[in-house]
């Protein structure tokens, strides 16, 4: 899988996608104002990589986002949760805003989340993110 980016209706770019084999994680980023229409593009491609590639592991980077995007969590709880399970998803870090709309959104959604077959945990930073990842995946190998 190449990295995908996807544009909006106004020509910027607002997702990069990328599997990243070295870390085994396929790892999103999302940029700037996204509306309820991107987010669902951008996380449905998302999707179609854990299916392609059987990763487990995804890191969703919010970090350069700017805006809330809750309006998409019922679509995320309800359509993107089942598909990302049935594709075999584990370990789910997240990325959080540091804008406080976007910390709200992470929130609701993480609370949506909550016991549904795959782990998932907020971080503020990449690296604490990557870090719990690969903790992660350590502890899987030695256990099977």
């Amino acid at each position: 899988m190449e990295s995908i980016e996807l544009k909006n209706k106004f020509g910027k770019v607002f997702f990069t996608l990328l599997h990243d084999k070295q870390n085994a994680l396929i790892y999103a980023n999302w940029i700037g104002f996204v509306s309820v229409e991107d987010v669902i593009e951008g996380a449905t491609k998302c999707l179609e990589a854990f299916e392609s590639t059987g990763c487990i592991n995804f890191v969703n980077d919010n970090r350069q986002l700017t805006g809330p995007w809750n309006k998409a969590n019922d679509w995320i709880a309800n359509t993107w949760m089942p598909r990302a399970l049935a594709s075999g998803l584990k370990n789910f870090a997240f990325i959080v805003s540091p804008n406080v709309f976007g910390e709200m959104s992470a929130v609701d959604l993480e609370t949506r989340l909550d016991n549904v077959g795959f782990v998932m945990r907020n971080f503020k930073s990449y690296e604490e993110g990557l870090t719990w990842i690969q903790e992660r995946v350590k502890s899987n190998a030695v256990a099977v």
